[in-house]
Formats: C-alpha cells, sequence, structure tokens
C-alpha cells in the first residue's frame, strides 16, 4: 500500500494575505495567483520527509510545472517545523513557537530556485528536490514539515500536508488460455479428466451376454492405454415385464458376466459392487408424454400384470431397459511417466502425423507441465517439435506459445505476438486466438508503455463481445486496458483523459455486487488520481449504515477528516462518536503524525476546536 502526500490547496487564498498586510502583492505573487487559480488540481507541490533518513524534499507535479512554480530567481520555498507538542490538550489554541506569526511552528530555512534546480531530479515525471535534513533536535515521529511558496521574495501561499492511504487499482494478471477440445465421450478423454469412466451395455430380453461391439470397444481402449481397474461398480437391470425373481437373477449374471470378461485388466484385490433389479426408473422417464403415461397412476403389481398380458406391445419401451451401467476407477489409464525427453516428442509427432489429436493433445499437457516444471527444456522442445502449419494444427501450435507466455511474457513478448498474427492470418476469426493476442498487446502496453495497439485491443474486444466470448475474461481485459490508460494518461499530466478513464473505470465498477472491500478499494483507486469527491461520494451511503464495517467507516473518516465543511455538518459528530465505539485506539492514531510508527492523518487536524475537542475527550488521557 502507497502513502502519499497530498496537498491541501483549500487555505493558500488567507494565507497569502499574511504578506499582504504589510506590502502589496508584487509582479510575481499575482502571476502566481493567476497561474494556481487556472490550474488543474492534480499540478501541485508538496513537501515530505523522510521517516528514515530525515531528509527533506519538494515533489512537484508534473515536471515541466516547476517553471510555473518558480519562474524567477527570488521565488522558492520556506520551510516550517511543526511540533505535536505545540497541541496540547490543556491550552485552547496551539502554542505559538516563532517571533513570525506567519508561520504555525518553526522557520527552518528558505530555498531559493537556483538551489533547486541545482538539486533537482526526475522521475515519472516528476521532479524531486532535496531541501535539506531535519535539525538533530527534532524527532522525526514528533513533527510535520509545512512550507510557504515564494514569490519574488516574500512568502505568498502556506501549504500543509496530509496523509491518506491511496492506490491504484492494480492491473489484473492476463494470463493467456490453452485450448482445450470439445468434451469427448471417448473412453479415453473420460478416463484421463476424471480418473473413472462410465459405460453402459445393451442386453438382448432374456440373454446374459451383452453386444460383442461394445464390449470389443471397451475392451481396445483398456489395451492400448495401458491400465489396472481399482474398483469396479456395475449396475444391471432386467425390464419389468416377467417374474421379479427370474428378473433379478437375470440382472446378477449380466454383471458377473461383465466382471469375467474384464477380471483380467482388474488389478489386485479390486472392490466390486453389483447393484440388480427391474429399471422401474428408466420404464417411468420413458411413458412420460406418452400414451401409456397413465401408468404412472397405478402401482407397480397392476403394471406389470398387463404388460405380462401383451409384452410384444410394450417392447419398445422394454428393450432400452435392459442394460448394465459400469463405473470404473483407474489406477492409470495412459502412462507417459515412462518416456523420457526425446520419446514424449517422437510420439507426440507420431499422434499428430496419424491425426490423434484427441491423444495429441492429452500428451501436450503432459509435456507442457514437464516443461513449466523445469524437467524438459524449453529449448529441447523449441528443437524437436514442428508442427505443420494448417488450420486443424493451429490450437496445438498455440499451447506452445502460452507456454512460452507462463515461462516468461516479458522475454518472449513480441515472437509471441508475431506468432500470434501469423497464425490469424490461418484461422482469422478464432476468438481464442484474438483473445491472446489482446492480451499479449494489453501487456505490451502496460510494461513497455508502447500505446501503438490500443485501437487493435478496443476492436478485438468488440469483436469477442459479438461472439459472446468468456465475460469473466473480457473484463478483466476491458479493466486492464482503462487501467493502464488512466494511469499512463495521468502521468503524462493528461488529467482530462485520465478523467475519462477512471470515469469509465468507475461506472464499470458501480455496476457490479461490490463488496465493503471492493468498494474501499475503489476508493483508494479515485483517491490516487485526485478524484476525492466520488470517493467520498461512493462511501457515503455505505457509512451511515448500522452494520458498516470498520475499515470502511475509518477511511470514509480518513478521506473527510480535513474538510470543515465535512467535519461541521451535524451526522459527523455522531460519525467521530460511531467509529470510536468501534476502535478508539484507530481513531485516536488519525490525529498522528504521518512519520510515527502509527502513521496518522496528520496532527495538525488539532488547530480544527471541534476536532480537538472530540480528540481530547476520548484520546487525552489514553498513551498510544
Amino acid at each position: 500500500m502507497k502513502y502519499t502526500l497530498l496537498i491541501i490547496a483549500l487555505l493558500s487564498i488567507c494565507h497569502s494575505s499574511f504578506s499582504q498586510k504589510k506590502r502589496k502583492k508584487n509582479k510575481s505573487a499575482i502571476e502566481y495567483d493567476a497561474f494556481i487559480s487556472s490550474k488543474d488540481r492534480r499540478i501541485r507541490t508538496s513537501v515530505s520527509l523522510d521517516k528514515k533518513t530525515g531528509e527533506i524534499k519538494l515533489f512537484v507535479f508534473p515536471e515541466n510545472a516547476f517553471d510555473q512554480f518558480f519562474p524567477y530567481g527570488d521565488d522558492g520555498v520556506s520551510i516550517d517545523i511543526v511540533q505535536r507538542r505545540q497541541y496540547d490538550c490543556s491550552k485552547p489554541k496551539r502554542t505559538q513557537v516563532d517571533r513570525r506569526p506567519n508561520y504555525k511552528g518553526n522557520f527552518f530555512k528558505t530555498i531559493y530556485r537556483n538551489e533547486l534546480l541545482k538539486n533537482k531530479k526526475v522521475r515519472s515525471n516528476m521532479a524531486i528536490i532535496s531541501l535539506g535534513y531535519l535539525p538533530s533536535k527534532y524527532r522525526i515521529r514528533d513533527v510535520e514539515v509545512n512550507y510557504f511558496v515564494i514569490r519574488g521574495g516574500v512568502e505568498h501561499d502556506y501549504n500543509w500536508n496530509y496523509n491518506i492511504k491511496q492506490e491504484k487499482l492494480s492491473a489484473f494478471d492476463l494470463p493467456l488460455i490453452y485450448f482445450k477440445p470439445p468434451k469427448s465421450n471417448s473412453i479415453l478423454h473420460q478416463a484421463i479428466q476424471n480418473s473413472e469412466i462410465e459405460y453402459s451395455f445393451s442386453f438382448k430380453k432374456n440373454e446374459t451376454q451383452f453386444d460383442s461391439l461394445e464390449y470389443n470397444r471397451l475392451y481396445t481402449y483398456f489395451q492400448l492405454n495401458d491400465y489396472k481397474i481399482t474398483s469396479f461398480y456395475i449396475k444391471a437391470f432386467s425390464s419389468i415385464e416377467g417374474d421379479t425373481e427370474r428378473n433379478a437373477n437375470l440382472s446378477y449374471l449380466r454383471a458377473e458376466n461383465i466382471i469375467n470378461e474384464l477380471s483380467h485388466l482388474m488389478a489386485k484385490d479390486v472392490k466390486s459392487f453389483i447393484e440388480t433389479g427391474e429399471n422401474w426408473d428408466q420404464f417411468y422417464k420413458d411413458i412420460i408424454g406418452t400414451s401409456n403415461e397413465h401408468f404412472l397412476q397405478k402401482p407397480k403389481s397392476d403394471i406389470k400384470s398387463i404388460i405380462n398380458k401383451e409384452p410384444e406391445k410394450y417392447e419398445s419401451i422394454l428393450s432400452k431397459q435392459r442394460v448394465a451401467t459400469i463405473k470404473v476407477r483407474l489406477e492409470k489409464l495412459v502412462s507417459y511417466e515412462s518416456l523420457n525427453e526425446k520419446e514424449s516428442y517422437e510420439l507426440f509427432g507420431e499422434l499428430v502425423s496419424k491425426d490423434q489429436q484427441e491423444e495429441a493433445y492429452l500428451l501436450q499437457s503432459y509435456i507442457i507441465d514437464k516443461v513449466k516444471n523445469g524437467v524438459y527444456s524449453l529449448d529441447s522442445l523449441n528443437n524437436n517439435i514442428q508442427l505443420p502449419k494448417k488450420k486443424k494444427y493451429v490450437m496445438l501450435y498455440q499451447n506452445f506459445l502460452v507456454l512460452h507466455d507462463d515461462i516468461s511474457t516479458y522475454r518472449y513478448m513480441y515472437h509471441l505476438i508475431d506468432s500470434y498474427r501469423k497464425l490469424l492470418e490461418i484461422a482469422p476469426q478464432n476468438p481464442t486466438l484474438i483473445y491472446n493476442l489482446s492480451a499479449l498487446l494489453a501487456k505490451n502496453i502496460q510494461y513497455n508503455r508502447n500505446r501503438d495497439h490500443e485501437k487493435e485491443v478496443e476492436q478485438n474486444i468488440a469483436y469477442l463481445q459479438s461472439r459472446g466470448f468468456k465475460k469473466v475474461l473480457l473484463d478483466k481485459l476491458i479493466l486492464n486496458r482503462l487501467i493502464i490508460l488512466a494511469k499512463t494518461s495521468f502521468k503524462e499530466g493528461k488529467f482530462e483523459i485520465s478523467d475519462n478513464y477512471n470515469n469509465r473505470i468507475y461506472n464499470f465498477f458501480t455496476q457490479l455486487d461490490l463488496s465493503e472491500e471492493d468498494k474501499i478499494r475503489m476508493a483508494q483507486h479515485l483517491m490516487y488520481f485526485a478524484l476525492g469527491d466520488k470517493a467520498i461520494e461512493l462511501l457515503s451511503t455505505e457509512v451511515l449504515k448500522k452494520d458498516c464495517s470498520e475499515d470502511l467507516m475509518f477511511y470514509f473518516i480518513n478521506l473527510t477528516i480535513i474538510d470543515n465543511q465535512q467535519t461541521r455538518r451535524p451526522y459527523y459528530s455522531e460519525l467521530m462518536q460511531k467509529a470510536v465505539k468501534m476502535n478508539r485506539t484507530r481513531f485516536c492514531h488519525l490525529f498522528n503524525s504521518k512519520n510515527d510508527t502509527y502513521e496518522g492523518v496528520t496532527f495538525q487536524l488539532l488547530d480544527q476546536p471541534v476536532l480537538k475537542k472530540t480528540y481530547c475527550e476520548e484520546c487525552a488521557s489514553q498513551v498510544y
């Protein structure tokens, strides 16, 4: 979490008047006031005190605003060191410690333009200027640093800092997606995916032997793919006509025949479970919506009596009931562990050449897992696997591209972007390829600040939406794009554009069913971009609810406690009392310095009588 100092400029006009009591405004001051009244609120200066080193630094954002804040040689900043001990609860007002009435604390030093330029460094479009170090007589945790902007050699604009948690929304991770072929009904697919297969056999009337074609299909899969059965569950049914006891024996014999045929494929001590019976469930399902639906109102004995008189009449229904369903749990179906790396690649090539794509995807998944875990080499994979550039192999090829992204997006980004463009020449409307390319382009914008592809990503999102592509993935892609563009525009000083992106982010989030934690994160994001009004609006309804959480309550107070208009409202005293009841210690810490072990907003809040009264009543007798 970042804790950034914002400048509160609400006091600039009245504090500027300090210099006007004795003299007229000079030309530099007049120009400054005109600049301040017309500039964007994000164009600002601030001063911070390093908690570890005691270094005092001036920040100017954006960097090119330096010459507007300090255009002349006798322009600069004057440092005022304010101490916590000046705010004694036994005294109605802050103790004045300096003979200069314009200063809240002690005057430290004045630094003019030439020295500021000499010490100026630039980082992320921000000018950072060292103003010296806090004198050793002060304890860092007990002081705060305010400052005057000097114009024309005169102390003109007084500024103080407050601390507020703010953090832009993190860009979502955008992993590329592997292609998985549509779920197959084949036994191979069932066993690999679930370590269990389910299969049904049909029987002819009064027979216990099942269809040889069905058995051969099952047996062939078992033989080809080398596994042992570790548990075996079978449910064998007879149709409902005839004698109930005879039907039970018929069902059991059918189950026994299946077990006997597959016994040589079973592991030692395999557990077999057999359930037999007449298939009444299937009978009831099959008669719904037919002329025989009236049977649903009759007892089973009556139904059997009617059907036994004319079994041929109902044979089309009865034939569907003579089935045995087996569930087999497998110890191993396809065993690739015995293969070394070279053999894995050779088998993969063989499967591709024979167009056995289902198993090729399964083996590919195994190979990818080995590479990701460092067992196989990525270079070896690239050297040994060459897929034909044909449409039917495109998704196998793209899965290997996703592997490269999993290993290192930054290293392979441009290679991957180029490769996806080539695949889209073969399969131009493939949604998975378009999404993965768009995710790569979004990462390129984020990592390398390459904005050449913004329009392409936007168009791809629109296309994928029209195709009904997975909404959860598209939402992340849309938000990532907006978050990155908002941040980039803000850093470039394009505040109107940044605001537009943040409004879209705000509108997107507020359409969702947000938790309180989500709303706090959104408010912190808005504060990062100096959109405090929206942050307050987002939380203002929630904070008045009876079940408002402690975190939301304190973040709302953190946002509003520096605003005199907010703290003077009738509801605010009640709000503070509610916060005290929730966590008195946390409330009292709000009045600490940012430099304190327990960071606060600012102890200069105690300049406000209402806040000082509340603090002194609730916190003065406590040790924090």
